[in-house]
């Protein structure tokens, strides 16, 4: 793609150079700040996403604080102020409310769809976030009055409508792409399940429950516990959201008082624990490995501890609860059950399942293991791909809307478009 024939050399910390023809505008000229606050009764609650401005979900978390929040109208662009929801914006097809810490801007005398992008720019993200302010990095924050100095590369009203319509059609080229690689890791998984299925699946034979050869431990309640107690130091505490690829990530896990660890022996944690979340999104696997310090379990998760003498090995227990054998067990635990489903331990004693001979269990798990080993690659490989059309897609937003590419004189097709 060309560039433009002539750039004016500017000093900003985010941009060098721009356009000649464009103009270098502060966001306070660019936009008014909507502070009318309303109820979620009269306008129904919107979702600020990195992915854009949705209506809220049924499933989630509501506020207690539902008649204090800001007002919302179509083609206003919506922002949130907190540095750990960085990127979290977009422009809204929507009238509706939102939290009171997003940042509302009612757009004066620009093409909204232009903004939309400029300001879900990478570029532009940094910026926002420099100008914010905070004790720590995960306390900063930025309001209107912060940000309104910021100055913007506007580029002439029917070039931004071009810049728009340019945009729309090439990312909406690349989210087809990315939806075509999300479909493939589907039907992958669903195959690679299914093969693992096959292999745990024993229709007859031995018969055992859980409580002849484990006993379950967890925090009784929380004990007391709460996330005032969160910090970078003392020892670990284990949550179901540190549980990745069945393990656990040490880097997420938040920090709780030495004292945590010293009251319940019993979920004291150690390399090759097999744990299972019973809270949230109940069944969540993980076995622990290269544990190098003191942890604990939070209230959501219980450790599964084994006999010395056990007729089931730990691996072969872990994919048989990873399997349909498991689920459908759970499900049918739960029909008819409304609210939120929990794993309770008295339950979870009497799950019962098939089980083969040790030795026969040991080659099932090697068995399972080549197959993950396959598909993991090739579910590695896939997700690579999504990653880099992920960067493309954002690498092209920042290279257009900054000046870097000129798309002025390039023929849109006609395309069904997908909403922004």
């Amino acid at each position: 793609m060309k560039k433009y024939e002539k750039y004016k050399e500017i000093k900003l910390p985010w941009l060098k150079e721009v356009p000649e023809g464009w103009e270098l505008k502060q966001i306070r000229e660019i936009f008014y700040e909507r502070k009318e606050k309303v109820s979620d009764k009269d306008f129904p609650a919107l979702s600020v996403t990195k992915n854009g401005i949705y209506k809220q979900l049924e499933n989630v978390a509501k506020t207690n604080d539902g008649d204090n929040r800001k007002k919302v109208l179509k083609n206003d662009f919506v922002i949130n102020g907190r540095s750990d929801r960085k990127g979290s914006s977009g422009l809204s097809c929507y009238d509706g409310s939102v939290s009171l810490i997003n940042i509302v801007l009612i757009i004066k005398n620009a093409y909204p769809k232009f903004i939309h992008y400029l300001l879900k720019s990478i570029p532009f993200q940094e910026e926002f976030y420099r100008n914010g302010k905070g004790i720590v990095a995960d306390l900063w924050s930025t309001n209107f009055q912060l940000m309104k100095n910021i100055i913007l590369p506007i580029p002439p009203l029917s070039e931004q409508t071009q810049i728009a319509n340019f945009l729309d059609w090439k990312i909406n080229e690349i989210d087809r792409l990315i939806e075509l690689e999300k479909r493939k890791i589907k039907e992958i998984e669903k195959l690679k399940n299914r093969l693992i299925n096959k292999l745990i699946k024993v229709e007859n034979g031995n018969k055992i429950k859980i409580k002849y050869f484990c006993n379950l431990f967890g925090r009784i309640g929380w004990q007391g516990l709460n996330s005032g107690e969160y910090s970078d130091k003392g020892i670990l505490l284990i949550t179901g959201t540190d549980f990745k690829n069945g393990e656990i990530n040490y880097e997420t896990c938040v920090r709780v008082p030495y004292f945590r660890w010293e009251q319940n022996k019993n979920i004291q944690i150690k390399n090759d624990d097999l744990l299972i979340t019973k809270d949230g999104t109940v069944g969540k696997l993980a076995l622990v490995k290269n544990l190098k310090e003191k942890a604990t379990l939070n209230s959501g998760i219980m450790k599964i501890e084994f006999f010395k003498d056990t007729i089931v090995t730990k691996e072969y227990l872990y994919y048989v609860l990873k399997s349909d054998i498991f689920k459908e067990w759970f499900n049918n635990l739960n029909l008819g059950v409304a609210t939120i489903i929990h794993l309770y331990q008295r339950d979870f004693y009497n799950f019962e399942f098939f089980y083969p001979d040790i030795h026969t269990q040991e080659k099932v798990v090697i068995k399972i293991k080549n197959i993950e080993n396959k598909f993991d690659n090739l579910l590695a490989y896939l997700e690579s791909q999504i990653q880099n059309l992920q960067e493309l897609k954002q690498s092209l937003i920042s290279d257009v809307v900054t000046g870097k590419i000129d798309v002025r004189d390039i023929k849109i097709p006609n395309y069904k478009k997908q909403k922004y």
